[in-house]
C-alpha cells in the first residue's frame, strides 16, 4: 500500500484509515514490533506529504 501512495494510486487518508483498521485487528495478537515498523513508515509518508504542501 505504501508503494501505491508513493505512486499516487492511493490517498494518504485511505492508507491511514486502512492502517488504523488493521492495527485494531492486529492488536489482538503479539504484533507490537510489526505494528511499530508499519506505523513508522506511515508517519514518514505523512511528514513527506506535509513537506510537499509547504
Amino acid at each position: 500500500m505504501i508503494r501505491q501512495v508513493e505512486a499516487g494510486e492511493l490517498s494518504l487518508d485511505d492508507l491511514r484509515e486502512s492502517a488504523v483498521s488493521w492495527a485494531a485487528h492486529a492488536s489482538h495478537g503479539d504484533t507490537w514490533r510489526l505494528r511499530e515498523a508499519i506505523f513508522s513508515e506511515v508517519v514518514r509518508l505523512s511528514k513527506d506529504e506535509k513537506d510537499e504542501e509547504n
